[in-house]
């Protein structure tokens, strides 16, 4: 790779607006290309940057003299293992956007995966030795090299289209959040579950908190929701896909995986944030696992909300890469992050990435009036999850699903003939 200076006016980025997309001139490039915005106070910004590139590849060594820690760049190293600075941005005297390249021979992706390629591009680089204030991941792009190491969706998009029976139509999901959250028998959670199938809900999924309390067990929940649902499925003929939460300690997925199947669960739901990246990896590879995943990302916000940490687009890809078929991308009203953030993330999931199935956006928290607005932002392929609107509907979950579903097939110009 050659070397590039830093600030080189020729070569300087004059637009990013988009922190997940880069120059089409790194998308044939076998090298890792990260982002970062980087800003510092008291230090130069040049020196700061080469820090951190020496600090994510070769590293550097630290000797802590009068109660400071003086930095030294190692002098013997095979120069092509060690990072490069491609391009700088300069968004205020003391903030920069930087793109630096990591030349991927520094590791054995396929054997340790996501865990060691965070070592790399989030670990210790944003250490305060290297001298920035804050330093935030915005941005990844990954070579043909890394993107065969992972399986990305079993299902994704398409599949679980298949599953659920949308093919043809392209009409978007419906889905329903099973509350509370906690607090209430495994029969509770089966009428939902049978009231929202017989409204015609495409997908329902549990609360990130309910996975085996005392009083509803993951086995008998799992087993009264199955059988509500065949229920229905029995009357309607449509199929709903239903993920049970199996987050648990990572020893324990896959015997909660082949239990929750067993009992007839089509799908999964697991919070990778609090999770990890490996252990869901582990779960989309197995062959004796075959339904979809889902993957809710709750505790997200202390990686990204702060001006130190890793931002959902990176985080977004990496679920993806890992084997999410569906994925949060967060509510288009009403939510922490603004619709061209939502657009972004869903974007990131839906954009061609080689053999890398896209995955199912599923738009959280949403409401009557944020059907509209959803469907032309984000498209048609995207799953549209509610809970209280159906809970506080003065007629029942039944009548709130079906008039919910109504309203969403009139924007799509969809005629649905269910009768039921």
């Amino acid at each position: 790779m050659r070397s590039k200076s830093l600030f080189r006016t020729k070569e300087i980025i004059t637009k990013m607006s988009n922190p997940s997309e880069f120059d089409q001139s790194y998308q044939d490039s076998s090298f890792i290309v990260v982002r970062y915005a980087i800003e510092t106070k008291h230090r130069q910004l040049s020196q700061v940057i080469e820090n951190i590139a020496f600090g994510m590849s070769v590293g550097t060594e630290h000797l802590v003299r009068n109660g400071h820690t003086e930095l030294y760049y190692p002098t013997t190293f095979d120069p092509s293992f060690k990072s490069e600075i491609m391009y700088v941005q300069s968004v205020t005297a003391r903030k920069v956007l930087v793109d630096i390249a990591l030349n991927p021979k520094v590791m054995d992706i396929e054997l340790c995966g996501v865990p060691l390629l965070l070592n790399f591009i989030a670990g210790d680089t944003f250490g305060s030795a290297y001298g920035a204030e804050y330093i935030k991941l915005i941005g990844l792009h990954l070579p043909s090299s890394i993107l065969e190491t992972f399986p990305g969706p079993q299902f994704g998009l398409n599949g679980i289209r298949e599953i659920v029976g949308t093919r043809e139509s392209g009409r978007p999901h419906l889905g329903l959040l099973l509350k509370p959250n906690v607090g209430v028998s495994a029969e509770f959670y089966a009428n939902i579950a049978y009231e929202a199938a017989m409204g015609g809900v495409d997908f329902i999924k549990e609360d990130e908190l309910l996975v085996n309390p005392t009083i509803c067990p993951l086995e008998k929940r799992v087993q009264a929701i199955t059988t509500a649902l065949k229920q229905a499925h029995d009357r309607t003929g449509a199929t709903v896909l239903y993920a049970p939460n199996i987050t648990s300690n990572p020893w324990k997925l896959k015997d909660l995986a082949h239990l929750v199947i067993r009992l007839g669960a089509n799908a999964l739901m697991v919070n990778f944030v609090a999770l990890g990246f490996a252990p869901v990896q582990m779960l989309a590879q197995d062959s004796s696992i075959e339904v979809p995943i889902h993957l809710h990302r709750s505790m997200h916000d202390i990686f990204n909300r702060n001006p130190t940490g890793i931002s959902l687009d990176v985080i977004t890809q990496l679920a993806r890469l890992v084997g999410g078929d569906q994925i949060h991308v967060g509510p288009v009203i009403g939510g922490l992050y603004s619709s061209d953030e939502v657009i972004r993330y869903t974007s990131l999931l839906k954009r061609p990435m080689e053999h890398i199935n896209s995955s199912m956006p599923v738009v959280s928290r949403s409401s009557t009036e944020a059907i509209r607005p959803t469907i032309e932002m984000l498209g048609q392929d995207v799953t549209i999850l509610t809970d209280a609107e159906v809970y506080q509907h003065s007629k029942g979950i039944r009548d709130a699903i079906t008039e919910f579903r109504a309203n969403i097939e009139q924007v799509v110009g969809y005629s649905n003939s269910r009768s039921l």
